[in-house]
């Protein structure tokens, strides 16, 4: 899944990209800390890609979006991480 990732993310650097697996839907990379400090129902406006193995299911577009909004706040929450422990 890791390296399926990383190409989908050279393709749509912008996305949150979400696999999904049997009934459930998970995460890789950075996106995953995305999902654990923000949750999927509070992310407003961020672009998102559902993938079934390679295919696209589910692609959501908006004009305004806010991706590389949660990507700083989760670098930032990991870094104050860092210096706090």
């Amino acid at each position: 899944m890791k390296e399926r990732y990383v190409i989908i993310k050279k393709i749509y650097p912008d996305y949150l990209i979400l696999f999904k697996e049997k009934e459930n839907i998970k995460y890789v990379g950075i996106d995953k800390e995305i999902m654990k400090y923000f949750k999927l129902d509070n992310l407003k406006n961020v672009n998102k890609i559902l993938l079934n193995n390679l295919d696209i299911e589910e692609k959501e577009e908006y004009t305004n979006n806010l991706y590389d909004i949660y990507y700083i706040k989760a670098k930032i929450i990991n870094w104050l991480k860092g210096i706090v422990i």
